[in-house]
């Protein structure tokens, strides 16, 4: 993805991918850390139930890490509209209240779990925000420079 900084470099269209070397290093962390599971804890009764969440969680990010390596797009923004990974494409005037939000714990952003929420004729848009090939502060720029776009062309 180009700068976000400059408005003057932003595409006409967006496509935002998960991060192949932030998924692969989520995965092969968590791979690491079943491995000690199993070695300190073995199969009893704790280390099968942290190991079955653990299993559990692996593979989510299983998913997470063939998308990358597939470069299936989870978001397509551009001046017309925006379209994600779990909904089908919304034009700007078909959608409101577009915004990145943080979920969890107050006073600490560490805690937080960043989602895409957007309002659409067939209901919200609450798309977690993971190991992308983006931040939230650029996803929510790239909101606002589409929106205003829209808004300045109509």
């Amino acid at each position: 993805m180009n700068s976000l900084h400059d408005k003057s470099t932003i595409q006409n269209e967006i496509i935002i991918y998960y991060s192949k070397w932030k998924t692969a290093l989520l995965t092969l962390t968590l791979v690491f850390m079943l491995g000690l599971i199993v070695k300190f804890l073995g199969f009893s009764f704790v280390g099968v139930v942290i190991l079955s969440l653990g299993a559990y969680y692996s593979y989510w990010q299983l998913r997470e890490f063939l998308n990358a390596i597939m470069e299936v797009p989870q978001i397509i923004i551009n001046k017309t509209g925006i379209q994600t990974i779990s909904t089908p494409f919304y034009k700007w005037t078909e959608i409101q209240n577009e915004k990145v939000i943080a979920v969890g714990s107050l006073g600490s952003s560490r805690a937080s779990v960043y989602y895409l929420t957007y309002e659409h004729p067939k209901g919200i848009e609450h798309l977690r925000i993971g190991t992308y090939n983006t931040s939230k502060e650029q996803l929510s720029k790239l909101l606002i420079h589409f929106r205003l776009h829209e808004k300045i062309n109509n």
